[in-house]
């Protein structure tokens, strides 16, 4: 127990009173957490400033195009050489492609584009040349694109066309000419039908048969076998 004096009025009457001592622990407890130090505060203050600066700040992931992931995930190139790899292609003409590991080789890749196919070679981790139809698009010597898609491709149709018309000018040149005006032509050193498939010499009993809306002229026994006609067993030509 504990005696504590109080004080009454002016007249200084004093008197004690026991109080339990749990009583006065308990009092003292709630003493100091209502009276926390000013020094605590700072403390727990600079504490929590210290947390905040050691947590890292998180970035915000970069969202990579799905064309450049393609590039990373079906080679060993990083995301830089593959964004790389994706500018050229498009400069190429590619697009929108699909990339898969060739047969032919290791180190080189099939572009599939509009129905296309571009080989895509790399040394190493990086960029080697581009090629389609056997011609250089992109020259990693140079590191420039050198044609497009559409340039071989106007280029292979020009000679196409000039193949066909090549082709038909020499058709031309061989197959015999039928008469159109009706007059026979007996000048000339060998003659046929259009109705049959015998030369002659124009004098040929046989050659003479021949309704002249069919006749055929030859300038010569070889035109007339690269014609696809045989000599006249009459006359022999």
């Amino acid at each position: 127990m504990i005696f504590i004096r109080l004080n009454y009025g002016k007249g200084s009457i004093t008197t004690q009173r026991k109080i339990p001592l749990i009583c006065c622990i308990g009092i003292f407890i709630v003493g100091c957490i209502l009276i926390e130090p000013a020094d605590t505060k700072t403390q727990q203050k600079q504490q929590i400033t210290q947390v905040e600066q050691q947590t890292p700040i998180q970035e915000e992931k970069k969202e990579i195009p799905p064309q450049v992931q393609s590039v990373m995930d079906s080679t060993n190139v990083d995301e830089a050489e593959a964004e790389k790899i994706v500018s050229i292609l498009q400069q190429c003409g590619a697009n929108d492609f699909t990339i898969t590991k060739s047969s032919n080789s290791n180190e080189t890749y099939d572009i599939s584009t509009n129905g296309k196919i571009l080989a895509l070679a790399l040394a190493g981790n990086a960029i080697g040349n581009v090629t389609y139809d056997g011609q250089v698009l992109y020259n990693s010597k140079t590191n420039a694109v050198e044609h497009t898609i559409s340039d071989i491709d106007a280029s292979r149709q020009k000679a196409e066309e000039q193949s066909r018309q090549q082709t038909a000018t020499q058709k031309q040149e061989v197959k015999p000419t039928v008469q159109s005006t009706g007059t026979a032509v007996r000048d000339e050193t060998y003659v046929g039908s259009a109705q049959s498939n015998k030369f002659h010499y124009p004098g040929c009993r046989m050659a003479k048969k021949i309704n002249e809306g069919n006749l055929i002229t030859f300038s010569s026994r070889e035109e007339a076998v690269n014609a696809g006609y045989i000599p006249c067993k009459v006359c022999h030509p």
